[in-house]
């Protein structure tokens, strides 16, 4: 017994990796933070002016106000994946500080605004490439690609995408006037009724509610549900849920006018209108999401984590 009580304990050994592994593992977060927060920093005080920019852009132009929410829907998101983002291994990457380089190099050389700003959101990856590895990149790489949705298209796209929906938004608007009983000449965007001449003007083509559906439908895309193709297809359907619930704002902003003047197609009434089409329009795109998540089996993760850390297809 006394020999036995003299033996060397062979816990001790494991007990000392294991010490020195935490401590190695500390050492390495505790560097990666800081590595982190140098080119975070690097990148806030390069793209200062950009951001600056941005935050004018967002606070005077109505087609561009969702700028502000992009930046914290995009946290969120980010936080939903902490269980995934956590559970790969840190493995910085080289390929990150040549995205950095990449992007400073567009502001150095003064690139385009669309370009400059673009450079901004692939900055913020390459530093989070950089510092934590492809893993834990992919693992955020969704709320990173949101925060594209916050930087203003150039002129000549937001026209070409805007047009369009103008000549649909009239087209179904004329229908539906006409369905009322209402004698409508429909010449390009201008609604000619009897006693008043209405023009789908840009701000009623639907390019904004498009936009801010389009954010919001991700947002709540991806936190409600965690298979791929529901997100898809809603998503496929916002601009034809756009055309016809902005149509039937159009609608009945001449109806009104028909019957109750010009007034009518510029107070109260057509602002009410138009927030009545966006609040129908994203109920519509939720409604058409709780159909399709009852249509098929979902896939559960697993209790306690959040979908969002899983990548189903």
């Amino acid at each position: 017994m006394g020999a036995a009580s003299l033996a060397p304990d062979s816990s001790e050994p494991a007990l000392l990796v294991s010490e020195a592994a935490k401590a190695e593992d500390g050492l390495l977060h505790h560097m990666l933070m800081f590595l982190g927060a140098v080119v975070l920093a690097g990148i806030a005080i390069l793209y200062r002016e950009v951001v600056q920019e941005l935050v004018r852009v967002w606070s005077t132009d109505t087609n561009y106000s969702h700028g502000f929410l992009i930046p914290p829907i995009a946290a969120f998101l980010a936080w939903e994946r902490r269980d995934r983002f956590l559970a790969a291994a840190p493995r910085p990457a080289l390929a990150g500080l040549v995205i950095v380089g990449g992007s400073a190099l567009v502001v150095a050389l003064g690139g385009s605004e669309f370009l400059t700003r673009v450079s901004l959101v692939a900055a913020v990856g390459g530093a989070v490439l950089a510092v934590f590895g492809w893993e834990r990149f992919l693992a955020v790489a969704f709320p990173l690609a949101i925060l594209l949705l916050m930087i203003p298209l150039p002129a000549p796209v937001f026209d070409l995408l805007e047009s369009p929906l103008r000549i649909a938004t009239s087209v179904f608007s004329e229908a539906l006037i006409r369905t009322a009983g209402i004698p409508v000449l429909r010449d390009g965007n201008l609604l000619a009724l009897g006693n008043v001449t209405l023009e789908v003007a840009k701000e009623c083509s639907g390019i904004r509610t498009t936009i801010s559906l389009v954010v919001l439908g991700l947002a709540f895309g991806y936190s409600a549900d965690p298979r791929r193709w529901p997100r898809l297809f809603v998503l496929a359907l916002t601009v034809p849920v756009v055309i016809l619930t902005n149509g039937m704002r159009v609608a009945a902003t001449a109806v009104s006018a028909h019957f109750y003047g010009r007034e009518a197609a510029t107070g109260f009434l057509h602002d009410l209108y138009g927030w009545l089409a966006f609040a129908a329009a994203f109920a519509t795109l939720v409604l058409i999401h709780r159909l399709l998540v009852r249509a098929a089996e979902t896939r559960r993760p697993t209790p306690g984590t959040s979908a969002n850390a899983y990548i189903h297809s």
